[in-house]
């Protein structure tokens, strides 16, 4: 992949991840690995039609996948290295 389009990229998913809501989302599915939209709008007190906005982006941008189950949507992380990225920004939090 070409320097420059692995940028972009970069970008794209680091303007993804701008939302706090975002974040949390995919820290809880880094953490639990995969969640019902209800099981999430639980966990951080959201309503589903946010949530669902939030969810539909991120898996348009490639960085969730989502499987259904009766009436039920799951969703994942997508991308591999989510758990490192995450422990990397946590990191870079002031003290």
């Amino acid at each position: 992949m070409p320097k420059q389009e692995s940028t972009i990229i970069i970008a794209d998913t680091l303007r993804t991840l701008g939302h706090p809501l975002r974040v949390r989302m995919v820290e809880l599915l880094v953490d639990k690995k995969e969640l019902a939209v209800k099981e999430l709008c639980d966990l951080l007190d959201t309503e589903q039609s946010l949530m669902s906005h939030h969810l539909n982006h991120m898996k348009a941008r490639r960085l969730l996948e989502a499987r259904r189950q009766g009436k039920n949507i799951f969703y994942s992380m997508k991308m591999p290295k989510a758990k490192e990225l995450m422990r990397l920004l946590r990191a870079m939090e002031p003290a």
